[in-house]
C-alpha cells in the first residue's frame, strides 16, 4: 500500500495501488477527493477518536514536557547566563514546550497506528529546507504547526526515524510555494519613548494591566487605585527571525530522551524552538529591564497578554524573578468544562493567582471570581425580533489542540452535519429570519470550515460581525450556539434565550461536572442532534420566553452559572478585595 501523507496529489498513487491516506485532512487536495477510490483506498482512524487511549497519552505528554522543561532549564540558564527556576521557564517557553511535545506525540502516535494496522509498502515525502521552520516567535510557531507544509515535513521525518517502509523524496515547487501568513508585530516606538521619558517623574506603578478581559471604566478605576495615575504600557516588541543554525545543532545536541519518541523529539528541537527563546531572549530579556516598561510592579494582570506575545511572557519572568512581582491571570476561555483538554491547568501552574468565570481547578492558585467580559451588561429583545442566530467556529483541517472546537478534518464535517440537520428541520418561515455568524478568526485559521457548510447551506445567509453573539442577539427570538465556548457562557450568563448544539464525539464534557450539563439537557437547553434540537425550537419559536422563564429552565440556568459563569452584586469591589489581598500576601 502507498502512504498519503499529506494534501498533495503527488503523493496519491494513481496505478493499481491501494493508498492509504494517513488522515481525513488529506482530502483538502481536490484531486485526492475526486480520485479516492472507496473500494480500493483507505482513510486511516485517527488514533485519538479512542478516548481511553486518549486519557492515557495525556499523562505521557505530561511526562514528556516535564523531562523536557528540566533539560532546558538547566541547558539556556547557563546558556543565557540567567538564574532561573522551573516555574519562571514555564512563563517564558512552557505554552511552547506544551504544544511542541504534544502536537509532535499526536502525529507520531498517528504513522504508529498506520504501521501496526496496514502494510505499507512506500510513500512520496516533500523534500523541505528544514531550517525554513524555525519560527521567529511563539505565534508564528504556532501557526506553522497548523498548515500543510510542517506537517507534510513532520510526517516524512517520523516516517524516516520509523525505517518501516520505503520512501522517496520529491521536489514539489508548488508544495514549497504554500506558506503560513508571518506575523511579525509592530512595535509603537513613541509609546516607549513617551513612557522612558515620563518614568523620572512618575511613583512607582505597584498594577500592570495588559489585555485584560474587563470594561475600559474598570481598568482606570483599577490603575487609579493602585498607581495613582494611568499610563499605558506597550508590549509590542517585533519579532526578529535571526537564527545562528550551526549554534542551535551544538547546543540542543545536549537534550536527551529516554524512550523512542522522546529521542526523536529531541532531535527535532533545535528547528522548533521560536528564536524569542534563543537567539532573540537577550535582546527581549534587556528591553524587560528598561524604564520603557514599568519596573518593579506589584502585580502583573492579564487575560491573553501570555498567550502569544513572548517579550510579555519574558517581561513578567524577570519582573517575578527579580522582584518577585505576582502574576495574575484571568480567564478568557471554557477549556475546564471539557474531559480532554491539554494542559487545561497550565495558566494556573504558571500564574500566582488565576481568576475565574467560577470554576476552581487548583485550590490554593484559582480564585472564583465572576464573567469578566460582560459586566454589568443587559440584554433586551427588540419588539419585533424574528428568527434565530447560528454560532459557527473556524477549526483547523490538520489536527490541532483539544478545546471546544472541531479538531480536524473529520470533525469538522461532524460538526456541519450537526449545524446541517438542524438547519434542514426548521420551518422554512423561521429561516427567512436566520443567520448564521461566522467567528472571524485570525491569518491562520483556516476558512474551509465555514465554506464547506456554506455549500450545503445555500438557503441560509452568513453574517459576519465583529460583536459578540450576545450584543446581535436582541434582534433574535432565540440563540443556537455550537461551541461549549465563551459565546455559550456569556448567554447564559446574560440570561439570553439560548440552546447549546454540540456534537458528543467532538465535545466531550469532565465528569467533574456532568450534573451540571445533565440538568442543561433536561431542560433542553443543551442538545446533542440536530433534527430534535429543530423539532424542539420549532415548538417553542412562538413564544420562547413562556419555556425559557419557566422555573425548571432557570433553575438549570442558575445552578450552571453558579459554577461556571457567575454574578456579583459589585464586581468591583469583590476584585479590588482580591487583589488588595493578593497585594499583601493574605492569599
Amino acid at each position: 500500500m502507498n502512504l498519503v501523507t499529506g494534501d498533495n496529489f503527488k503523493l496519491f498513487e494513481k496505478k493499481n495501488k491501494k493508498n492509504i491516506l494517513i488522515g481525513s485532512w488529506c482530502l483538502l487536495d481536490k484531486k485526492i477527493k475526486e480520485n479516492f477510490n472507496e473500494s480500493n483506498d483507505i482513510i486511516a482512524k485517527y488514533h485519538w477518536d479512542d478516548k481511553k487511549k486518549l486519557s492515557s497519552d495525556v499523562l505521557y505528554i505530561e511526562q514528556v514536557y516535564k523531562h523536557f522543561l528540566d533539560q532546558l532549564t538547566t541547558n539556556l540558564n547557563n546558556f543565557h547566563k540567567t538564574d532561573y527556576d522551573q516555574n519562571i521557564w514555564q512563563i517564558i517557553l512552557g505554552m511552547w514546550l506544551k504544544t511542541y511535545v504534544s502536537f509532535l506525540f499526536d502525529r507520531w502516535e498517528q504513522v504508529a497506528y498506520v504501521f501496526n494496522n496496514f502494510s505499507i509498502s512506500e510513500a512520496k515525502l516533500v523534500k523541505f529546507d528544514e531550517e525554513r521552520f524555525i519560527a521567529s516567535s511563539y505565534y508564528n510557531f504556532w501557526t506553522s504547526i497548523h498548515h500543510t507544509n510542517w506537517n507534510h515535513w513532520i510526517f516524512g521525518k517520523i516516517i524516516e526515524n520509523k525505517k518501516k517502509t520505503n520512501f522517496s523524496y520529491i521536489d514539489d515547487f508548488e508544495q514549497l510555494k504554500r506558506k503560513p501568513p508571518i506575523e511579525t508585530g509592530k512595535e509603537i516606538t513613541y509609546l516607549d519613548l513617551f513612557n522612558k521619558y515620563f518614568s523620572k517623574f512618575i511613583p512607582k506603578q505597584n498594577l500592570v494591566i495588559s489585555s485584560l478581559y474587563l470594561p475600559k471604566l474598570y481598568k482606570v478605576k483599577l490603575l487609579l487605585r493602585y498607581n495613582k495615575f494611568v499610563m499605558k504600557s506597550n508590549f509590542i516588541k517585533k519579532d526578529i527571525k535571526k537564527t545562528d543554525i550551526d549554534l542551535r545543532k551544538k547546543f540542543f545536541n545536549n537534550i536527551n530522551g529516554f524512550d523512542d519518541f522522546t529521542n526523536f523529539a529531541s532531535s527535532l528541537i533545535y528547528l522548533n524552538l521560536p528564536c524569542s527563546f534563543f537567539e532573540n531572549f537577550k535582546s527581549f530579556n534587556m528591553k524587560a529591564k528598561e524604564t520603557s516598561v514599568p519596573q518593579n510592579p506589584k502585580m502583573i494582570l492579564t487575560s491573553t497578554e501570555y498567550l502569544y506575545n513572548d517579550f510579555f511572557k519574558i517581561y513578567c519572568a524577570y519582573q517575578k524573578n527579580k522582584y518577585g512581582s505576582k502574576i495574575i491571570f484571568s480567564q478568557h476561555g471554557s477549556y475546564f468544562q471539557l474531559e480532554h483538554a491539554l494542559g487545561d491547568d497550565f495558566e494556573a501552574e504558571i500564574s500566582d493567582k488565576f481568576l475565574t468565570y467560577g470554576t476552581s481547578t487548583l485550590p490554593n492558585k484559582t480564585i472564583p471570581l465572576f464573567m469578566f467580559n460582560v459586566i454589568n451588561k443587559k440584554v433586551e429583545k427588540e419588539k419585533n425580533s424574528k428568527g434565530i442566530i447560528i454560532s459557527h467556529s473556524f477549526s483547523m483541517p490538520f489536527p490541532s489542540e483539544y478545546n471546544s472546537a472541531p479538531r480536524y478534518y473529520s470533525d469538522t464535517l461532524s460538526y456541519n452535519n450537526i449545524v446541517s440537520d438542524f438547519i434542514n428541520n426548521i420551518r422554512k418561515t423561521i429561516l427567512l429570519n436566520t443567520n448564521i455568524k461566522e467567528k472571524i478568526g485570525n491569518a491562520h485559521h483556516n476558512d474551509f470550515s465555514i465554506n464547506s457548510l456554506k455549500k450545503i447551506l445555500p438557503q441560509i445567509s452568513f453574517i459576519t460581525d465583529k460583536k459578540s453573539m450576545w450584543e446581535i442577539s436582541k434582534k433574535y427570538r432565540i440563540v443556537v450556539e455550537t461551541l461549549n465556548g465563551t459565546g455559550f457562557l456569556e448567554a447564559m450568563h446574560l440570561n439570553i434565550p439560548a440552546i447549546l448544539l454540540i456534537n458528543p464525539k467532538i465535545n466531550q464534557f469532565n465528569l467533574r461536572f456532568k450534573n451540571y450539563y445533565d440538568q442543561l439537557k433536561d431542560a433542553n437547553i443543551l442538545h446533542h442532534n440536530g433534527k430534535k434540537a429543530a423539532e424542539f425550537v420549532n415548538s417553542i419559536y412562538e413564544n420562547p420566553e413562556k419555556w425559557w422563564n419557566d422555573k425548571k429552565t432557570q433553575e438549570a440556568r442558575n445552578f450552571f452559572c453558579s459554577k461556571f459563569a457567575c454574578y456579583k452584586k459589585n464586581p468591583y469591589l469583590e476584585l479590588t478585595n482580591i487583589l488588595d489581598k493578593i497585594l499583601c500576601d493574605a492569599i
